[in-house]
């Protein structure tokens, strides 16, 4: 094994940095999306720029070598940005080159195991928080919610929500990893936002009307707390405006 090396953090940055540890012998120790604070006295990081065609082939291997699976894993990985995420995915897609399309078949497998439970965790984040969003008008009239997912789940959210208010314009705000998408007709960006930076909201906030729309369809006699905070995380609470009400 030889020194970590380092990314900038992006998708395909990601790629080139694991395009590139597995053409060195010896392989890299890890593969890091970003500084860490500290570092060993005698361990060196090795920054990776950033190589559109190193990641398109790397792309294409994963996709017809290992198979869509495989491919969806590793977006899943990434979008966690977990500290060591690159190196599960360095030592998940050494296997695969070696088993091919059956790499996922290979459930309990050391190499596979923690890919596929942080995968799974990602996606039922991102498949929760599609439900769970709640847009406010502003003042300016441009639509706005705010998050904090445990992940960075920005970017497929916002893909969701573009398919979905393509004439709309709109905000979505990760207040906890300072990230946002920008949406209007026919244009999506993706950047940092700190957290303080929250537009005033319009005083005719959609926030009674979903309250009325909870309380309409909900049917007294067949509520399940228990079940509810299954589907809607108490750590979600907090930017639901239907769990806002003030009690009497």
């Amino acid at each position: 094994m030889s020194r970590p090396i380092l990314c900038d953090g992006s998708y395909d940055g990601l790629l080139s940095a694991l395009f590139e540890a597995h053409r060195r012998r010896p392989m890299p120790d890890a593969v890091l999306m970003e500084k860490p604070e500290q570092t060993s006295l005698f361990e060196e990081v090795e920054f990776i720029p950033t190589q559109v065609e190193h990641a398109r082939r790397l792309q294409r291997a994963i996709d017809q070598q290992l198979g869509p699976s495989s491919a969806t894993h590793v977006q899943m990985l990434h979008t966690s940005f977990l500290p060591d995420a690159g190196t599960m995915l360095l030592h998940y897609l050494n296997l695969g080159w070696q088993v091919g399309r059956h790499l996922d078949e290979y459930m309990t497998h050391p190499a596979v195991l923690p890919v596929h439970r942080v995968s799974r965790r990602v996606s039922l984040e991102i498949h929760r928080l599609s439900g769970l969003v709640r847009f406010s008008p502003t003042e300016q009239g441009v639509l706005y919610a705010a998050l904090e997912p445990d992940y960075r789940v920005i970017p497929p959210l916002a893909t969701h929500f573009q398919d979905r208010l393509t004439n709309e314009k709109w905000i979505l705000h990760d207040l906890r990893h300072h990230q946002a998408a920008f949406y209007k007709p026919g244009e999506l960006r993706i950047l940092n936002l700190p957290a303080n930076l929250r537009p005033q909201m319009a005083e005719d906030s959609y926030e009674s009307l979903w309250q009325a729309f909870y309380d309409a369809i909900a049917i007294q006699h067949r509520l399940n707390p228990k079940l509810r905070r299954n589907h809607m995380p108490t750590r979600y609470h907090k930017h639901l405006p239907e769990m806002q009400r003030t009690r009497q």
